[in-house]
């Protein structure tokens, strides 16, 4: 089954904006046979009763929670640490999208194998 990767991209096209500052991500499927962007998510805002930071992790890590890995152009290591905590691998980089993936799928192939 191919995995779920939620990249970080206001426009579809490129990765380089803070995961912490990202409304709208591309959800991509990645397997042995490649990879194919299926949904565009937007997250909501977070509570306003709660930390802007802890509140803004916390929101994004819940709407993209069925995705394996998130790309994003920085992380900060809070981030990455609470999606550690979920299982969920963190990427940064910045690039073109397709690029992204496709050297992603490569290179991690014995991960996002179709199981």
């Amino acid at each position: 089954m191919p995995r779920l990767i939620a990249i970080a991209t206001d426009d579809g096209e490129t990765v380089f904006q803070h995961f912490g500052h990202s409304r709208v991500f591309q959800i991509a499927e990645v397997g042995k046979t490649g990879f194919r962007v299926i949904e565009k998510r937007v997250i909501p805002l977070p509570d306003p009763s709660v930390s802007r930071h802890v509140g803004v992790v916390e929101t994004a890590c819940s709407a993209l929670s069925d995705c394996s890995a998130i790309i994003a152009g920085k992380l900060g290591q809070g981030a990455t640490n609470f999606l550690a905590s979920k299982g969920i691998l963190a990427f940064e980089t910045i690039g073109y999208v397709n690029e992204i993936l496709r050297e992603l799928s490569e290179e991690y192939d014995f991960y996002f194998a179709d199981e």
